[in-house]
């Protein structure tokens, strides 16, 4: 499944170039790039095209509260010209800094062999040299989640990954398998943990 960013501003040049840099990264781009856009679009396409990342600048950077709400996939950043914050992670200063660029990327980027590594033929995974055996439901949804890091999931979307299942039933079986899945795995490393989004799904975290 191709990684998505959606970057939406009013500069065509950092628009163009942050298009190629994600390309390069090998991630699906989506561009608004048009001052006659409405503001309110950026929203509706992070509702309909749930981007892993997205990047707003101009006048479309006060949407990020909004877009954060319409979408599952939760890094957004706006690219402002003074952070007023330096630790705030989610601004991206302009001109470009390319350090903060790229940690964005390796953050969606990072392998995960040598997070873990998985088993199918014995349904276990290894961490750091101790092998741990799962029930095949939690296997499948480990494996799905671990390989889209940072993807939030709801419990249909998890349910329709794994099995193809859309019901009721294969929604319970996924909140049971990833209850015991996390009771397994909790503090194996500091790499990476599952996380809980209450209402909202489940995320395979890479740190």
């Amino acid at each position: 499944m191709a990684k998505k960013v959606l970057i939406a501003g009013e500069n065509e040049e950092l628009c163009d170039f942050l298009s190629s840099y994600a390309e390069k990264e090998g991630f699906e781009v989506k561009v608004i790039c048009d001052i006659r856009d409405e503001e309110q679009r950026v929203v509706r396409e992070c509702s309909l095209y749930q981007p892993d990342i997205v990047f707003l600048s101009g006048s479309y950077a006060d949407e990020d509260d909004e877009c954060t709400h319409s979408t599952l996939m939760a890094d957004i950043y706006s690219i402002v010209e003074s952070k007023s914050n330096l630790d705030d992670m989610s601004l991206l200063s302009y001109p470009i800094d390319m350090s903060e660029l790229a940690a964005v990327f390796d953050k969606h980027n990072k392998e995960k062999t040598g997070l873990i590594a998985f088993d199918k033929s014995k349904t276990a995974i290894t961490v750091q040299g101790e092998e741990i055996l799962l029930e095949l439901n939690e296997y499948d949804v480990l494996s799905v989640l671990a390989k889209n890091p940072n993807r939030v999931f709801s419990r249909s979307q998890l349910a329709y990954e794994v099995s193809g299942v859309d019901a009721p039933s294969g929604e319970k079986a996924i909140e049971d398998a990833v209850i015991t899945l996390k009771e397994k795995i909790d503090g194996l490393s500091h790499e990476w943990s599952l996380k809980f989004l209450w209402g909202v799904g489940y995320k395979f975290e890479v740190l």
